[in-house]
């Protein structure tokens, strides 16, 4: 596929010129790679293993999954054979909390003053569209629903017997300060 042919091009270039330097150098295959197939992916993903591990095996690599590293995506994902890989997810979940605002999408840039955790009486008034969103944020505007998407990934690292790192999380730096910090605590 053209994306392979591009990371064996990129790859095939930094694994060499890096292979002997710092030891604080990590690799990353690809950050978020979308869409697709995931065994079509995860078959990509080996072969650029492969092929940067020809040139070094001292750094470690960082692996993902598709549809943009989700935590979901990450736990069907079969552990590839080598010692020295990072496995990546990112949190956003829910969503349309970490996102609200964001111009440009229909759903996220009319949510606007949504607070975290889901509080009924903060919570603000929905266009009729979007009245959906409602019911779902009251489950997955949580604490208890935040906590059991990292356990998903820690369970599936303990598990697998394999590293993993949270690569991205979060709200948006314009959501309400107060919110933002309580997702991140």
């Amino acid at each position: 596929t053209l994306l392979q042919k591009h990371l064996e091009s990129v790859w095939s270039q930094i694994a060499p010129r890096y292979a002997d330097r710092s030891d604080y150098i990590i690799y990353e295959i690809m950050n978020e790679p979308t869409g697709g197939n995931a065994s079509k992916w995860y078959k990509i993903q080996q072969e650029i293993i492969s092929l940067i591990r020809r040139y070094d095996t001292k750094h470690s690599i960082v692996v993902s999954c598709i549809d943009w590293s989700k935590i979901p995506e990450l736990v069907k994902l079969k552990p590839y054979k080598d010692d020295n890989l990072i496995y990546t997810f990112h949190c956003y979940e829910p969503f349309f909390f970490t996102h609200q605002g964001r111009q440009g999408d229909p759903t996220t840039e009319r949510l606007i003053d949504v607070p975290f955790p889901y509080d009924q009486k903060r919570f603000p008034k929905l266009p009729d569209d979007l009245s959906w969103f409602r019911e779902q944020y009251r489950t997955e505007g949580t604490v208890k629903y935040i906590n059991s998407l990292i356990k998903k990934a820690a369970d599936w690292a303990k598990k697998n017997n394999v590293k993993v790192f949270c690569g991205e999380l979060g709200p948006k730096i314009w959501i309400n300060t107060e919110d933002r910090i309580s997702w991140i605590s």
